[in-house]
């Protein structure tokens, strides 16, 4: 039942609800270190959401180890990291997504263009797909309709500041 219910609050955004988060897990702690498929995904995917977001690193550690490691805690844990700036991190998780001969979330793809925007980081987003592309990680045929919009109106906006070298 806890891990259902952090299920749910794993879908609020960021530092939403972590006393609840953490508390739940802690109580979830408690009872037992090692965690099933289902409620390891559930807990990384909540703790994702915190500023303890580290932690769920470890989580996804112990199943890598028991030979169960789960493509939404790449997802999740990479998304959190570019959340709050651990580009190294997420960098790092990159290439088990291709181990597990899987694409990333759109999401994650969304978090990375809106951390960009947000805080004027283009390079972060061409270093990230220069990662991907030699990664093989392939966008969505959406994402891709996305990320070319952003680099028009990226292009667009540098023009009309004058600041386009050639």
């Amino acid at each position: 039942v806890q891990s259902a219910f952090l299920y749910c609050l794993s879908k609020c955004g960021f530092d939403t609800n972590t006393d609840i988060i953490v508390g739940t897990f802690e109580k979830i702690k408690q009872k037992t270190e090692v965690f099933d498929r289902l409620t390891s995904t559930f807990i990384v995917g909540a703790l994702c959401k915190t500023k303890r977001w580290k932690e769920s690193i470890e989580i996804m550690n112990i199943n890598k180890s028991l030979g169960s490691l789960n493509y939404n805690h790449l997802d999740d844990i990479i998304e959190a990291a570019l959340y709050y700036n651990d580009k190294k991190t997420a960098w790092s998780l990159l290439p088990d997504i291709r181990h597990l001969d899987s694409q990333l979330n759109d999401k994650t793809y969304r978090t990375l263009m809106n951390v960009a925007k947000a805080e004027g980081k283009q390079e972060l987003l061409f270093e990230f797909l220069h990662k991907a592309k030699t990664l093989q990680l392939i966008p969505s045929e959406t994402i891709a309709l996305e990320l070319k919009d952003w680099f028009e109106r990226l292009v667009l906006h540098v023009i009309s500041f004058g600041l386009f070298l050639i």
